[in-house]
C-alpha cells in the first residue's frame, strides 16, 4: 500500500479499513518497522499496531506469534553503528513494550512469553552500540529509550520477579558505567528513570538491596575527570540518578514505598560520586 493509504487510516483514527485482512496489513507494519520514513515506522506504523491490539483485531496467538518475530529482529545488524539497521531493532523493541503493556491490562499472555522477552531483551540492550536519539531525516532510532520502555513494561508486569528487576537494574548500571564514547541527550536518563521507578514500586527489593545498586553507581568514579570517554560515562551515570531523584516526588498515583529513604539513599550516592579526585 502506499503511504496515502497508511494516512487516511491514521486521519480515520487508526479505524480498520473495510475491505482489507488483517493479516495482511499487519505484515506491512512488520515491513514498516525497518522503514527509514518516519510517518511510516513512527506514526503511522506504531500508532497502527498499538490501535490495532487496543481494538482487539488480534487474538491472542497472534500476539504470542509476534513476540518471536519481534525477539529475532533485536539481533538483525546488532553491533552496527550509524546503520540503518538500528530501526528495525529499535522499534522492535517498543512494539514489544505494547505487547508487555496490553498484557497488563489483558491478561492475554504466560509467564513463558514474558520470560522469553525478559531473556532476549537484556542481552540486546547490553550490546546495542547504535546510540543515536534523533537521526536527520530518518526520525528517531532512540534504541536506548525504546528498550527502556520495554524494560519499564516488563518492571510492572506481573509475570517478572525479583530476579528480573535485579537483573534489569543490574543491566542498565552496566549500560550507563561502559557507555564511554556517547552522551546521551535525548531524555534517555528519564526513561530509564521510570523503569528503576517501576521496579522500587513493586517492592520485591528491600532497601537494603537498592542500596547496594545505588552503591555500583557511585562507585570507581575516581579521577574520571582525567578521561574524557569516563566523564560521559559518569555524566550519564549522574543525570539517570538525577533524573529518578526528581521524578519520584513528581508521582500522583503510584507510590513509591519507603519514598523518604530511597530519595535520602539517592542524596547520598550522588554526594559520593567524585570524578575530580
Amino acid at each position: 500500500m502506499d503511504k496515502q493509504f497508511w494516512l487516511s487510516i491514521k486521519e480515520n483514527n487508526f479505524g480498520f479499513p473495510a475491505g482489507y485482512s488483517v493479516p495482511t496489513l499487519t505484515e506491512e507494519l512488520f515491513t514498516n518497522l525497518a522503514s527509514t520514513d518516519p510517518e511510516l515506522r513512527d506514526t503511522i506504523g506504531l500508532e497502527a499496531f498499538y490501535h490495532w491490539l487496543k481494538q482487539g483485531l488480534y487474538s491472542e496467538e497472534d500476539v504470542r506469534n509476534f513476540i518471536p518475530r519481534l525477539i529475532a529482529n533485536l539481533q538483525k545488524g546488532l553491533g552496527e553503528t550509524e546503520d540503518d539497521s538500528v530501526f528495525l531493532r529499535s522499534f522492535s523493541a517498543l512494539w514489544l513494550a505494547v505487547i508487555v503493556e496490553h498484557d497488563i491490562e489483558k491478561s492475554i499472555l504466560e509467564r513463558e512469553d514474558i520470560r522469553s522477552i525478559v531473556e532476549a531483551s537484556l542481552p540486546y540492550f547490553t550490546a546495542e552500540r547504535d546510540l543515536r536519539g534523533i537521526v536527520p531525516v530518518k526520525g528517531w532510532a532512540h534504541a536506548i529509550a525504546h528498550t527502556s520502555d520495554l524494560f519499564c513494561a516488563l518492571a510492572r508486569n506481573l509475570h517478572t520477579d525479583i530476579n528480573d528487576h535485579i537483573k534489569i537494574l543490574d543491566s542498565i548500571a552496566d549500560k550507563l558505567k561502559n557507555t564511554t564514547h556517547w552522551i546521551y541527550l535525548y531524555g534517555e536518563d528519564g526513561r530509564l528513570a521510570r523503569t528503576a521507578i517501576a521496579i522500587f514500586i513493586r517492592e520485591t527489593l528491600s532497601t537494603d538491596q537498592i542500596k547496594d545498586w545505588l552503591a555500583s553507581l557511585s562507585a570507581d568514579w575516581n579521577g574520571a575527570w582525567w578521561d574524557e570517554g569516563r566523564t560521559r560515562a559518569f555524566f550519564n551515570s549522574r543525570n539517570f540518578l538525577r533524573a529518578i531523584h526528581w521524578r519520584i516526588p513528581l508521582l500522583k498515583v503510584d507510590k513509591v514505598p519507603n519514598k523518604e529513604t530511597i530519595l535520602k539513599m539517592l542524596e547520598d550516592t550522588l554526594e559520593q560520586a567524585e570524578p575530580w579526585r
